[in-house]
Formats: C-alpha cells, structure tokens, sequence
C-alpha cells in the first residue's frame, strides 16, 4: 500500500494552494478530484477583487474582463454607480486558473490523481472509487460546501448555504462594471446579477429559496428570452463551519464554509487560509504532532475570523430590511459623500477596513442611523 503524508480531497483554489505549500517543504502529498477536468464545468462566476493579484496572481490568458466598479439596482429601480478609473476586480476564466494553480502544485512536487472520487477515511486509510486504498496521515477536506471528507469525520453541518445559478449568453460586453440587484421578491436571501466577460454576458442569482422561480422571473424582467449557452450553479455556504479540524483532518475553503455573506465569494480567503492550514501541517509533520493541527484553526480564526463575522452581519441586516427600507438604504448610499467613499474604500473580501474607517466619518454612517434598531438586533442575534 502506498504511503503518504497528506492527502488532499478537491482540487480547487483552497485545495490546490495547501498542497503546493506543503508539497514545496518536501512532504509526500496526493491531491485527488473526481472531475477528469478540475475546474470545469465553471460553478462560479469567477469575478475576483483586485486582492487576488496579491494571493495567487493572474496570467493574461486567465482574464476575461477588468471591472471598473458595479452598478446597484434597488427594488424601485433607483441605481448606486460606483465607478473608478482604476481597475478594482477581473472576471477570470476558472478553468484555466485552477488549471494554472494544479500544475503549480504538481511543479512543487504533488501527485495528482483526476477522476478519482474519495469514498471514507479509516484507520488512516482512504478509500476510492476508481483507485487503490493509501496510507496517508493526515487529510484535507477541500471537496466543497458538500465535502465528503467532513461527513467522514462528523464535522458540523455548514448552518447557512444558498443556491447560486448561472447562465452564460453570447454577447459582446458593452461595459466594463458588475451590475447588482438588491430585492427580497427579486432575489431573496441574496441578490441578483449581471457580469461582462469576454465575449459573453453573464445573468447569475443567488437565493435561498426556489432559486430557480426566482431566476426565471428575473431574467424575463430583464428581457432575456434566448436560450444560455451555459447554465451552471452550487451550492454556496454564508457561514463557517463550528469546527474546521477534527484528530487528523482539516477542512479548507468552500468545505470549511470560508465564504463571504456579502457576496458569496470565497477564493481569496479560502487560498489565504489554505496558506493557515499548510503552515499547520507541516508542523505538525515536522514534529510528528497531530495535536498541532489545532493551531489552524486558531489562526485562521484571527487572520480571516472577523472578516467573516462581519459579512455575515452585514449579510443579516440586509435580509432583514424589507423592499421599501432596501429603497431608503440605495437612496442613502447614493449620496455623493458615501459614493466618494465606496469609491476609495470599498473591498470586497475585507469589510472590516471599510467599517473601521467610515467610523472615523460621522457624515458617512450618520445616515444610516434610521437603520439602528435593526442594527442593533442583528449584532444581538449574531
């Protein structure tokens, strides 16, 4: 039987990134997929913040569109433009990133192993569909919000998770900015939306309940009547796991539940605390402590935990507001004041720097404060 130290299970952004890092300190680590093609059929929309440049970089052939800012629709039809010179998000081609990041991990050293399906863990023994049983002494669950890896061990049930579906359409782009849609009867739970990319456009939703009904309606509101060349989807998580390590497995990216509520998206800080999980491996394999391992989720919890918190919190007060208080809060947000500060300030994957920065400006949360009771009872109930 072969014998590994680690074994990965997904080989997507966060599964991808922990084994490159581990595999480049000379350990021995197999990175299974049951996809023959990791990264295809594309499941996300793949628009990323300017942040990915400093997490794993772009290749010129991964970039589809630079997007230049959003555009907000409210219930009404009211509109935030959130526009810059400067380049703030890319839409990239999934398939050839994570392509790009699985040959980096086989360059480090990694085996890889593609239509394999990963079937239960025991004894420190793993078990496949399509391949003989290993040894391995630690696993790593990066199979997604559905992991298998995580049934196996009995980790918490991830609490929140929606449905995101996407249809692709061929249509040359006419502008370079996301387009949102904020709505409780237009897309409840989350929002809706329309990306650009290179010679398609992009219809998405996101909600919590019959996403389908709702998807529908909004693309015939949107006057969309012919047929997508693509349609994909998931499932996506709005709230970490309880617990992301259990004895000797960890559980990274969509898996652990590392996604933002704003947006749904999860690349950046599921590569940052894949970066978390490898440094707690290797030395917990170094000193021949699994007892280490705990140390990820300490870390990550303090690198990437209070982003999370407050996304989620911020995801809680919208869902919380009806149609017509969604009204008031587009209406508020599109004062000059605020959209100068979006315009300087906003992030997409760190809340929390745009929170600590707008305290320190009275004329930017002053208006908000018809929203305090709800606030208030959202950080209550959080």
């Amino acid at each position: 039987m072969e014998k590994y130290d680690v074994l990965v299970v997904g080989a997507g952004p966060a599964g991808t990134a922990v084994t490159k890092h581990i595999a480049k300190k000379g350990y021995k680590v197999l990175v299974v997929d049951s996809k023959e093609n990791p990264g295809t059929p594309q499941k996300c929309s793949g628009l990323f913040s300017k942040n990915i440049l400093h997490i794993a970089g772009l290749k010129k052939n991964e970039i589809l569109c630079e997007i230049k800012g959003a555009r907000i629709h409210s219930p009404s039809g009211e509109k935030i433009n959130i526009r810059t010179k400067e380049t703030q998000g890319y839409v990239v081609d999934r398939t050839i990133f994570d392509t790009r990041l699985l040959d980096e991990a086989k360059s480090a050293g990694a085996e890889i192993r593609t239509k394999t399906r990963f079937l239960k863990y025991e004894n420190n023994i793993a078990y496949f569909s399509d391949s003989k049983p290993i040894f391995t002494k630690i696993i790593i669950g990066a199979d997604g919000s559905n992991s298998i890896v995580a049934k196996n061990f009995g980790f918490p049930e991830l609490e929140k998770k929606i449905l995101g579906v996407i249809n692709l359409y061929p249509e040359k782009p006419k502008d370079d900015i996301v387009e949102l849609y904020l709505s409780r009867k237009t897309a409840p739970g989350l929002f809706a939306w329309k990306i650009p990319r290179k010679d398609d456009v992009e219809f998405g939703i996101g909600a919590d309940k019959n996403t389908m009904q709702y998807f529908n309606r909004f693309l015939l509101l949107q006057n969309v009547k012919k047929k997508p060349k693509a349609t994909t989807g998931g499932i996506i998580p709005l709230k970490w796991r309880d617990e992301t390590v259990r004895r000797n497995c960890l559980l990274v990216g969509d898996a652990a539940g590392h996604t933002k509520a704003t947006t749904g998206g999860g690349v950046v800080l599921s590569i940052r605390s894949a970066k978390i999980a490898a440094e707690a491996v290797c030395s917990a394999l170094q000193k021949d402590d699994i007892a280490i391992l705990s140390t990820y989720e300490i870390k990550w919890k303090k690198e990437i935990g209070r982003d999370l918190k407050y996304a989620l919190l911020i995801r809680k007060f919208l869902n919380s507001l009806d149609d017509s208080e969604i009204d008031k809060l587009v209406a508020i947000s599109s004062q000059n004041e605020v959209v100068a500060f979006l315009k300087e300030n906003g992030d997409m994957d760190y809340p929390t720097k745009m929170i600590f920065v707008a305290i320190k400006r009275p004329k930017i949360w002053v208006p908000y404060m018809r929203f305090l009771p709800k606030i208030v009872k959202c950080i209550l109930q959080h």
